[in-house]
């Protein structure tokens, strides 16, 4: 067909052949004969088709199926930081006449990556018969430079102004060194055995948010299964159920990520973390990033530290800003809410006098600038020292570890610190008689202390005794028969005494594999206390340091008393027998010669059975005896023999 003059705009023309326009139209339109029409370069090869009842001119080649191109985005939306170059991954197109036509494809972007915000990417194209493909978007958010005026590594530890917390005292917030993002160490949250919650919390110092674009930002990943925490902010830090706004859950992976936020609240305010994944190992954070650290016009004294502590008095120090010379402070028992003002003070450190001994105190100092106000509170707390126990004295740990004793840890040389060691209570040779302090000596790093109360040993001669056994290690005390332990070179235990409240300590006595008490036990060689005439606290200390011998070592009846029980004049050879040892109920003597008198002395010294036989063959009621040690003293014909016996 042929138009004369030539069309010059998309126009309608109708078309009627032999008086019936449908048929050749409908042929067509169901792909039928094409019908070129001939009107120039701009007009050639046109479609007829039926829209609505209308012949509609329709540009193309013949024989297309008018059906739009597909257009598919490589990738998805991105996020960058303002200054980034972006590079856009691009798009494919395909249609189903002409195949690829990737390179018809029109990209247009508005993304302006010197400016934070969020820019669309659009993607256009149509085929040869110019059917047009649905267009397709990609979002490029452009974030801000995160400000890290202040940043916190977690290198060291414990950390400067940081709150930790956790509900479950077995799982904790501590440090790392398993997985850092940048440096050597990272924070660690834990869950590595169930329980029915775990609710932990890191709460960073107080910040100064100056807009509402300042951003923190922190990396995170899971050890071994999927963590889950969330971000809050908070104004006062501590009220994690009303006053913090928390995120949507996070589920963190063994693949490292990183957290941000940049909508922090204007003013000042705190960040936490809070994870509370159950039985699912371990989660790492490192590389904290935050806006300033609020630092208020009067600075609090930090390191506020309590020393020299006695039975009514102690020495409590701290560091203060350099230009700080005026504090207040107060002494309030422990757990008290202080007064809102304190005493007024210039000394640094500052001497507390006039105290109760074996008391708890919270000692509450804040410095005083003047016209900048105070600074808040900080508080330390203490125990002041028991009074010195004055002789005679026994525990036969039936309670363990026995009233003022402690526990500690730390080798020989250095000294013990810290207040738990493996010192535990258990009965005595793994016997079915009373309970014993015991320590499992098997470990290459084992150093542990148990450590007695201060004894004035002053104006009295005193001596001290103690029993002692070693067994082969036992599991859970079971009921099968203990055997004599075997020392390795590396295990030892000592009695040591220390004169200056436990800075210094001194060895009295060792057992080891060249003196090895056995499962009999046996008890140590008395000792004379007459050089110690002032304070004195003793301590038993256990070592191992390569885990080979498995050794139960056992104290019991430890005494210091006025009197000697004479254990240098126990003889091995008696003129006498007794049975049994232990005994339950009534001890048996058999003597060769009529036996003048028996005296039974406890720990203390103390008589407890006295009788008179006068015959060679008697029997001790021990039955009204409480269970531990006893010395049974035998004269016959003016010879005193004693013997140790265990009253179970």
């Amino acid at each position: 067909f042929t138009f004369d003059p030539a069309p010059t705009d998309n126009m309608e023309y109708l078309l009627v052949v032999d008086g019936v326009q449908e048929n050749l139209i409908s042929i067509m339109a169901n792909g039928g004969t094409c019908a070129p029409v001939t009107d120039g370069a701009n007009y050639a090869n046109r479609q007829w088709i039926l829209d609505s009842g209308d012949v509609t001119n329709n540009y193309g080649q013949c024989g297309t199926t008018c059906v739009a191109p597909v257009i598919t985005l490589t990738g998805g939306d991105v996020t960058i930081t303002v200054g980034d170059n972006y590079i856009d991954d691009g798009a494919t197109a395909s249609d189903d006449e002409q195949g690829d036509i990737t390179s018809d494809i029109n990209i247009f972007t508005s993304v302006d990556s010197s400016v934070a915000g969020e820019y669309n990417v659009t993607y256009n194209v149509s085929d040869g018969a110019l059917n047009a493909a649905t267009e397709v978007v990609r979002t490029v958010t452009v974030e801000a430079v995160p400000v890290c005026t202040a940043s916190e590594g977690f290198e060291t530890f414990p950390l400067v102004d940081w709150t930790l917390y956790s509900s479950n005292t077995s799982n904790g917030v501590t440090q790392s060194t398993t997985w850092a993002n940048s440096g050597l160490n990272s924070l660690r949250f834990a869950s590595y055995s169930s329980a029915s919650t775990y609710d932990q919390y890191a709460v960073t110092p107080q910040l100064v948010t100056t807009s509402g674009d300042q951003t923190i930002s922190f990396y995170y990943r899971s050890s071994n299964g999927s963590e889950r925490f969330k971000v809050g902010t908070s104004s006062t830090g501590d009220d994690f159920a009303n006053d913090f706004t928390w995120s949507d859950e996070i589920v963190s992976s063994t693949t490292a990520a990183q957290y941000s936020i940049s909508d922090l609240p204007v003013g000042t305010t705190y960040v936490a973390i809070h994870y509370y994944s159950n039985y699912q190992y371990y989660m790492y954070v490192d590389d904290f990033c935050m806006p300033e650290l609020y630092v208020p016009d009067c600075v609090a004294p930090t390191a506020l530290d309590v020393a020299d502590v006695t039975t009514t008095t102690a020495s409590v120090s701290w560091t203060a800003d350099s230009s700080q010379t005026a504090w207040e402070y107060q002494v309030v028992a422990g757990g008290a809410t202080p007064a809102e003002t304190g005493e007024a003070t210039s000394d640094n450190p500052l001497a507390l006098t006039g105290l109760t001994s074996n008391t708890t105190y919270d000692v509450y100092v804040r410095a005083n600038c003047g016209t900048d106000g105070t600074s808040e509170w900080v508080m330390v707390s203490f125990t002041t020292l028991p009074d010195p126990i004055v002789p005679n004295y026994t525990n036969d740990f039936a309670t363990f570890p026995g009233d003022l004793w402690s526990q500690a840890e730390g080798a020989i040389a250095d000294g013990p610190s810290g207040s738990t060691s493996l010192w535990d209570t258990g009965n005595f040779a793994h016997g079915t008689n009373a309970p014993a302090a015991y320590i499992n000596i098997y470990s290459s790093n084992r150093d542990e202390w148990l450590i007695s109360p201060s004894f004035d040993l002053s104006g009295v001669n005193y001596y001290l005794n103690v029993d002692v056994a070693a067994t082969e290690y036992l599991s859970s005390f079971s009921t099968a028969d203990p055997v004599d332990a075997i020392w390795g070179v590396d295990d030892f235990v000592t009695l040591m005494v220390s004169e200056d409240s436990g800075s210094t300590w001194t060895e009295l006595y060792r057992w080891d594999a060249n003196n090895n008490p056995g499962v009999a036990g046996a008890a140590m060689p008395e000792i004379d206390l007459s050089a110690y005439t002032g304070l004195a606290k003793f301590a038993f200390y256990a070592e191992s340091t390569a885990s080979n011998e498995d050794i139960d070592f056992f104290v019991d009846n430890f005494s210091i008393t006025s009197t000697s029980l004479g254990l240098e004049d126990v003889n091995t050879t008696s003129n006498f027998t007794y049975f049994p040892n232990p005994v339950n109920n009534v001890l048996s003597i058999k003597a060769q010669a009529s036996i003048d008198s028996i005296t039974v002395y406890n720990m203390l010294g103390q008589t407890v059975v006295r009788s008179t036989p006068n015959t060679t063959t008697t029997a001790v009621d021990m039955s009204g005896l409480q269970t531990g040690a006893y010395f049974v003293q035998v004269a016959i014909n003016n010879s005193i023999e004693t013997v140790r016996v265990i009253k179970n």
